[in-house]
């Protein structure tokens, strides 16, 4: 993936983890043990700095979900939103 130079500069000092510990909302948090896009020790990380964040790995799931990943994702989504907005 390419992308533009503004992208870059605005991004190269960016702390994502403060940015994220700062984050004041609940988080749902979805990773795929089989993403070989974005390391799992991102959003574990990521997790932990987050204060109010609920977080799954979604077994057999790559970087997007399909079948039975797709299934269990979507499951945490209804509870999480059931749970968390009152759906």
């Amino acid at each position: 993936m390419s992308v533009g130079g503004n992208y870059a500069r605005d991004i190269w000092d960016l702390d994502i983890y403060a940015e994220l510990a700062a984050y004041p909302g609940k988080v749902l948090l979805l990773h795929g043990d089989r993403d070989y896009t974005v390391d799992l020790a991102w959003s574990e990380r990521a997790a932990e700095v987050i204060p109010e964040c609920e977080f799954h790995v979604i077994s057999n799931g790559g970087h997007e979900f399909f079948g039975q990943p797709f299934e269990e994702a979507v499951s945490y989504i209804l509870n999480y939103l059931t749970e968390n907005v009152g759906l």
